[in-house]
């Protein structure tokens, strides 16, 4: 609720009795206009949750207003903006201040750490061949990453790759590692994650500034590091859009395929209204096949 959130960080703001206000909306000063300037020209729609407005300077997304207005960093903003501007993952409804999410646990399959030489090593570092032991390593123990042998119970012989939410692991893939295997990606099962991939954006606990990269899959987002994400495919929801929305850049770089580029297209249009989109093309079919300059050049946009 904007209005708690404002009282609560004692936010000057009105709703009545200045010129700028209206019906169904809150106004605030304008963090980006020059100092000195308490004329309330920026307003915020209570119904719509879209972001900021200023008469004079135009939009700002609501992490980076929370932020200027707070002097806080984005991270820090946009875990206030979670709790409480957006509405609760999975379709439940908002309590109080905090978003409910399910409460049952991610059961991940059992498996083993990645150390050089071994069978899970050998496989990322041929995905990474820009990465260095160190680099590798660091990617590992960020993310959780491991893998699983033949016998696994679950998703046998498969890199798992964890997805964060808020500090925690909510779900996973998995990525055969034999290539023997018709199904390259799988998904965990309903019954054993906490939330599905598309009620959430993978890599957005590791987007540390107010830009994004959205990438067709999980290792292109690893490829580029903290800020890329992805969406689980190129099709997207409206759970991930309100996440999306919240960056004031967003890059989107998909595969050269004709139908991920109608999705970047579709996508880009969606987030117009709130952010400043660009859609990227790599010289090579995706992000994982691009040479290290393309790479390099990906990972300045986030800078």
């Amino acid at each position: 609720m904007i209005i708690k959130l404002l009282e609560d960080f004692n936010i000057d703001h009105r709703e009545t009795g200045n010129e700028h206000c209206r019906y169904g909306w809150v106004q605030v000063n304008c963090p980006f206009c020059l100092e000195g300037d308490y004329k309330f020209h920026m307003g915020f729609n209570k119904e719509e949750n879209y972001g900021f407005n200023c008469y004079r300077c135009g939009y700002h997304s609501e992490v980076k207003t929370i932020s200027k207005i707070l002097q806080i960093n984005i991270q820090q903003a946009r875990t206030i903006i979670r709790r409480y501007l957006k509405k609760a993952i999975g379709n439940t409804e908002q309590i109080d201040s905090e978003i409910k999410a399910s409460t049952k646990n991610c059961i991940l399959p059992i498996g083993h750490k990645i150390k050089p030489e071994n069978r899970g090593y050998r496989y990322l570092k041929s995905r990474f061949p820009y990465h260095n032991i160190r680099e590798l390593q660091n990617i590992v123990k960020k993310h959780k990453i491991y893998y699983t042998e033949y016998d696994a119970e679950l998703m046998p012989n498969r890199i798992i790759i964890p997805t964060w939410f808020n500090g925690e692991i909510v779900t996973y893939q998995g990525r055969d590692y034999t290539n023997e295997s018709r199904a390259k990606y799988l998904n965990a099962e309903p019954e054993n994650e906490k939330m599905n991939i598309k009620d959430i954006v993978w890599g957005y606990d590791f987007c540390n500034f107010d830009k994004v990269l959205v990438c067709e899959g999980v290792f292109d987002a690893l490829m580029i590091g903290d800020g890329a994400v992805h969406l689980g495919g190129t099709a997207y929801t409206e759970t991930q859009v309100n996440l999306l929305k919240e960056f004031s850049k967003v890059y989107i770089c998909f595969d050269s395929e004709k139908q991920a580029s109608i999705q970047a297209s579709k996508l880009a249009d969606r987030l117009s209204l709130y952010s400043q989109v660009f859609i990227l093309q790599t010289d090579a079919e995706d992000i994982g096949s691009a040479d290290i300059k393309e790479i390099e050049q990906l990972r300045r946009l986030l800078e």
